[in-house]
């Protein structure tokens, strides 16, 4: 499937070097994983930046439930490429995928068929994770991988060296808000992943609050969650 792509990698290695802060970087990260692998979404799950947390900033809000599940539970495919375990993570197919039933159970749920996860690396040092996702079986390639690892690498070093780790948290922690209270209202009015995000928006339409705001107001009436 890579032998059509045709997206121009220096283009976006370049981009990802120009950004000033390590919270642009992040989300350039996630547009240019999209874009290079030419999938539906993707998320970067941070795991050293604040000793004994983790965090996960996605294009899908949804996908950071996933993410806490594989860190909550020592299980799934980013859980062992953060951990080292793996060099990386290919799932062909979350259907037929037997190594992690629980996490691939919630994947199908999710809308997710295949993905493809690298660590996001500044040299020898693990900050985390970076796993694309898409809707297609079959959808990533072995040339995906080496694609995927030189944008990864690209962009550890650079939030790496960024000073704003702290604004960065921030940024993650009100997104990790928005994805619970769309897991939320996924299991409460039995709605797929758009549908919830839309869901979410019109409340802020008509609430006349911010995104952030009527997440935490959802989380906090449903109590703490697992």
């Amino acid at each position: 499937m890579s032998g059509g792509r045709r997206v121009d990698v220096a283009r976006l290695v370049a981009a990802l070097r120009s950004e000033a802060t390590s919270c642009d970087v992040v989300d350039r990260l996630l547009a240019g994983t999209t874009e290079a692998l030419e999938c539906g979404d993707a998320a970067v799950t941070l795991t050293v930046l604040r000793p004994g947390d983790h965090a996960t900033v996605a294009t899908d809000p949804g996908l950071v439930r996933l993410a806490d599940l594989q860190a909550h539970r020592s299980l799934g495919p980013a859980f062992e490429v953060a951990s080292a375990i793996r060099p990386h993570a290919l799932v062909t197919d979350v259907g037929t995928d037997d190594r992690w039933p629980q996490w691939a159970a919630a994947a199908a749920r999710s809308g997710a068929r295949s993905l493809l996860c690298v660590p996001l690396t500044c040299g020898d040092l693990r900050l985390g994770t970076v796993t694309a996702y898409d809707a297609r079986v079959g959808h990533f390639t072995a040339y995906d991988v080496a694609t995927l690892r030189l944008l990864a690498g690209v962009a550890g070093s650079a939030i790496a060296s960024a000073q704003d780790h702290d604004d960065l948290w921030q940024v993650i922690d009100a997104r990790r808000t928005v994805g619970y209270a769309q897991g939320i209202l996924m299991e409460r009015e039995s709605l797929d992943s758009g549908r919830a995000l839309a869901a979410l928006r019109l409340r802020c339409d008509q609430q006349r609050l911010t995104l952030d705001a009527v997440a935490h107001l959802l989380v906090g009436a449903r109590g703490p969650l697992d």
